[in-house]
């Protein structure tokens, strides 16, 4: 839904207030965030400047909300109807044929093209504010950056005092901006020698292209840089003004490219092949191929991220139910744009003249900001919002989906795809406590500011290697804080297969203490895991505040973000001074009230980090502390970030260039597992009754009987895996179509096809064949073929690929893998029983549609209880009754978790009849005349129980089957 967030501003100090009043009624907590996280970008979270409790912020729910339960309150949250909203964002068609770009593209930086010079909104304005641009320490001459660069906007913000600035609305890509509502910007290359930088693409300054120029990274050898530049509509169409036009924003992107700069020849080229012809040389309103942030593999590839596929997002999973529903009659909501902006951004692997481009993420629903590690692995964020992991911890409503994205990695063939972090939301993180406070001077002011006592992870982007097997990330609450800033956060890289600690206690630097030594604790965080920069803002809140001394005015900590290596002692970080975060308003958003010189500039700074390599990085304390950290780029005239040195690989790394794997012999594909009984599904310790059993599907792995809750269970009942194939979204909404109708699985996918289920060996080993590059999802059955455990994580693998694994989400804590003698799952898996196999292929087939059950259901139900009749909204009050509307007159009310509003069901439940697992929805308990979850009526004093004594549904055996199949694949309708 593409729009500008000027409406949303408005909405703010009403959202403060009903924010306040949740904060002091306990219990309406949840209903004061019950409005559209996406309407309009509109900024949500805590309203509070000060929290000193870990219940607060449990209570509270930092930096998450949820949805309207009204079409009425989307559609006034969003300032305008769906269809204009659609109408705003869609632009173009799909991208046609691959076609050669024209010689003539190639773009000579040493004559770009300024015949019309821009004039206003794109001009840096005279800076009235005291800042003086600072001079690089002499040390950092010979060093030069390439950075991403954009006219400071100073002006005063229309109707506020003259010393506010627009700047604080100077938006950056981010998990939620990714192709739409951003600014133009250059690429530059600064000396530091106190030259002009050099602008080798010129986006603000020239009228031929609405453009936006960013994402540079050098060439192992230091010769090359690529680059990424994105191309709205032309002339007017491709802008939107913002504040009586100080602002121009682009719209959705219709085109980006990659370009390669040649250092020596001071020569832009487009790379080729690019879909639909090159951007510039075919500059119109036709869509075309979207390719953006490349990362070097070697000299000759690149390994981005581009929307080639064709894919969309998963759609929000909120309720669907057709007469309560967002956008009656569709149920239709996009966290992204309609438009071909919004479409999947996967991981991409070519040559850099454009040939050989091969699609390494058909799985990914969003891939961003790739990096190469020096050990050949490709780092990057992975969005992963569907189903229950984008839901509040047993409940029915929805977090902000662009914070769901995690870091995941692939090898140097694109192959063997696992997660590294936030697959199980920790939110136990240390900051504050790294801080010293008033009255020490630099310290954190404690009469100011937004700084609480922990941190939880929410949207990862800009990873980057600092030091070798040393990983940095940023993580902040999507698109409020201008681009990829907030805190940033380290650790050490470790096995690939390794998440982190099972138990809390395992962590080094924990939040809570004692710390826990219950499994699930530790939440999967690296035991490493460390805020670089715990002085940053991350989340929806005013900043930090530096205390400076008795009489002295505070001083805004801001914001810290994109980090990259630098040298053996340094590390490099954006600074965003000041404020920057859209919500703000008023007198927050004035130099005189955040201390500083800018109401939101970013700057780049060298960051202290003595032998970072080989010793345990600095947590730092204070941006403005010279000891700690200098500004290499402080210019008052622009806004600057991502900095990269233009350096060898040699010289940041000590080797040539990432390692590369031999590549892949093509063939076909096999997934392998050492012993599928074994797995770490634990459900995550929590302070309320449910927690264990409820969390666990949103924070934890998603088992019917967790191991906190029946340890042997899973690897008593584990008899099957089975692979089946998740149909991606294809279609984007357009109109009134029918065919949306309706469209939306439990699982979160369009549709799930069956593939093939394969028995365990005797030792608990398999191995079996599963086709190539196509999304894959995985699942444990018992004896019966009913599924007990669910894999949420896509994958698919490279032709030639075999993938193994030690289990069912098994030695992915670093406790478990020393367990096993950190002995590689290949090497384990040479000595199992499946082995010796050779497995055959499964075939791809349909599996049981609403159509095919809804008889037996009106058959065996509707003769007694009301509410079964075969009418269009039968689905609804069956499988997505979330709020327990329907069937009120016969079936009773089960009680919410606590503080939940509406009655509104926990997940892994969607209705009072249907939830993920067969084995755990009532409606499959009726059909087969018992519960079948494994659980008694008195096990729990809160669930759904099983009415004894009720007479016999009179359903078959094949029924039975049927209805299996259909819930435990998402009881799809369609």
């Amino acid at each position: 839904m593409s729009r500008t967030l000027k409406p949303a501003l408005r909405w703010w100090p009403r959202v403060l207030v009903v924010a306040w009043c949740a904060i002091a009624q306990p219990g309406f907590a949840d209903a004061a965030f019950a409005f559209d996280p996406q309407a309009g970008l509109r900024p949500v979270g805590y309203a509070i400047e000060t929290v000193s409790s870990w219940d607060e912020f449990r209570r509270i729910k930092l930096g998450d909300d949820a949805d309207p339960d009204t079409t009425e309150e989307r559609e006034q949250s969003a300032g305008g109807s769906l269809a204009n909203r659609v109408a705003e964002a869609s632009q173009g068609e799909a991208a046609p044929a691959s076609e050669e770009p024209p010689a003539s593209a190639s773009r000579n930086a040493s004559k770009n093209p300024r015949k019309n010079a821009k004039k206003g909104a794109n001009r840096p304005a005279p800076n009235s504010s005291p800042a003086v641009k600072a001079t690089p320490p002499p040390d950092a001459v010979g060093t030069a950056l390439i950075y991403t660069r954009q006219p400071y906007k100073s002006q005063p913000i229309p109707g506020n005092a003259p010393d506010s600035e627009v700047a604080n609305f100077q938006y950056a890509t981010d998990v939620r901006r990714i192709n739409d509502l951003l600014a133009e910007a250059d690429v530059v290359i600064d000396a530091l020698d106190g030259s002009e930088p050099q602008v080798i693409f010129d986006c603000t300054g020239d009228d031929n292209y609405n453009c936006v120029a960013q994402e540079a990274r050098v060439s192992p050898d230091g010769r090359k840089i690529a680059y990424s530049v994105g191309f709205s509509a032309p002339g007017k169409n491709g802008l939107t003004p913002q504040y009586n036009g100080l602002i121009e924003e682009l719209g959705p992107l219709l085109c980006a490219q990659i370009y390669i700069y040649d250092l020596e020849k001071k020569t832009n080229t487009p790379v080729g092949h690019h879909p639909g012809g090159d951007c510039a040389a075919n500059y119109d309103n036709v869509a075309r191929a979207i390719d953006r942030q490349p990362a070097w593999l070697s000299n000759t590839e690149l390994v981005f991220v581009s929307n080639r596929g064709g894919k969309w997002p998963n759609r929000e999973g909120g309720n669907q139910h057709l007469k309560y529903c967002h956008n009656h009659p569709y149920c239709v909501s996009q966290t992204y744009p309609y438009g071909t902006a919004g479409q999947s951004m996967q991981l991409w692997k070519m040559n850099i003249d454009g040939t050989g481009a091969v699609n390494w993420g058909p799985q990914d629903l969003n891939a961003l900001s790739p990096e190469v590690m020096a050990n050949g692995d490709v780092v990057y964020s992975c969005y992963n919002a569907h189903a229950d992991k984008g839901f509040y911890p047993g409940q029915n409503i929805q977090v902000a989906l662009p914070n769901l994205m995690w870091l995941c990695r692939v090898d140097g063939n694109g192959a063997d795809m696992t997660v590294k972090l936030h697959g199980h939301k920790q939110n136990i993180l240390k900051t504050l406590g790294w801080l010293p406070s008033a009255p020490t001077i630099g310290g954190v002011s404690k009469t100011r500011g937004g700084l609480i006592g922990f941190e939880e992870i929410r949207g990862l982007r800009s990873v980057a290697e600092i030091f070798r097997n040393k990983l940095a990330v940023t993580t902040y609450y999507r698109a409020n804080h201008n681009g990829s800033n907030g805190t940033i956060y380290a650790f050490d890289y470790g096995s690939p297969h390794v998440e982190g600690c099972s138990k809390a206690s395992c962590i080094k630097y924990p939040y809570l203490q004692p710390a826990s030594t219950a499994p699930g604790s530790g939440t999967f965080l690296p035991s490493s895991f460390k805020a670089l920069t715990p002085w940053g803002q991350s989340g929806d809140a005013s900043p930090g505040f530096e205390y400076r001394g008795k009489g002295l005015p505070d001083r805004s900590f801001g914001k810290a973000g994109y980090p990259a290596a630098l040298d053996a002692d340094h590390f490099l970080i954006t600074h965003a001074r000041g404020q920057c975060y859209a919500a703000a308003t008023g007198a927050e958003v004035t130099r005189a009230w955040l201390g500083d010189t800018a109401v939101c500039r970013r700057t780049i700074m060298r960051v202290n980090a003595p032998a970072g390599a080989t010793r345990e990085l600095p947590s730092t304390t204070n941006p403005f502390d010279p000891a700690q950290m200098t500004p290499l780029v402080d210019d008052p005239e622009y806004q600057v970030w991502d900095a990269k040195p233009i350096k060898t690989y040699q010289a940041l790394f000590g080797q040539a260039a990432p390692d590369r794997p031999a590549p892949l012999t093509p063939g076909k594909c096999y997934l392998q597992v050492v012993d599928a009984r074994q797995s770490e599904l634990y459900a995550r310790p929590g302070a309320h009754p449910q927690a264990e059993s409820t969390q666990r599907c949103a924070w934890q792995g998603c088992a019917v009987q967790p191991q906190t809750e029946s340890p042997d269970y899973f690897k008593n009942n584990m008899k099957y895996l089975s692979i089946t194939l998740p149909q991606l979204w294809d279609i984007s909404y357009q109109g009134n179509s029918e065919l949306y109708k309706m469209t939306m699985n439990t699982l979160g996918y369009r549709d799930v096809k069956g593939y093939q289920r394969v028995p365990l060996e005797a030792d608990g080993s398999v191995k079996m064949e599963v086709p190539c590059d196509t999304p894959l999802l995985m699942s444990g059955e018992n004896a019966r073929g009913e599924v007990i455990a669910h894999d949420d994580m896509l994958h698919s693998l490279r032709p030639g690929e075999t993938r193994t694994c030690h289990g069912c989400h098994d030695a992915h804590s670093e406790e478990r893998f020393a367990e096993l003698g950190e002995v590689p799952a290949v090497e384990r898996f040479a000595s199992t029983l499946a082995a010796k196999r050779t497995p055959a292929a499964g075939k791809a087939h349909s599996l049981p549609k609403f159509a095919q059950v809804q008889p037996i259901i009106t058959r065996s139900c509707g003769g007694c209880h009301s509410g079964f009749e075969n009418d269009e909204l039968l689905y609804s009050r069956i499988v997505w009754d979330t709020q327990q509307r329907d069937f009120k007159p016969w079936l009773p009310i089960t009680p919410p978790a606590p503080g939940v509003a509406h009655n509104t069901l926990w997940r892994p439940l969607t209705s009072r009849f249907v939830s993920k697992f067969a084995l755990e929805s009532p409606l499959y308990w009726y059909a087969n005349n018992k519960r079948m979850d494994g659980r008694k009526n008195g096990t729990f004093n809160w669930d759904i129980d099983y009415k004894t004594g009720h007479p016999d549904t009179g359903i078959s055996q094949e029924e039975r089957v049927l209805l299996k199949d259909w819930l435990d694949n998402g009881a799809p309708y369609q």
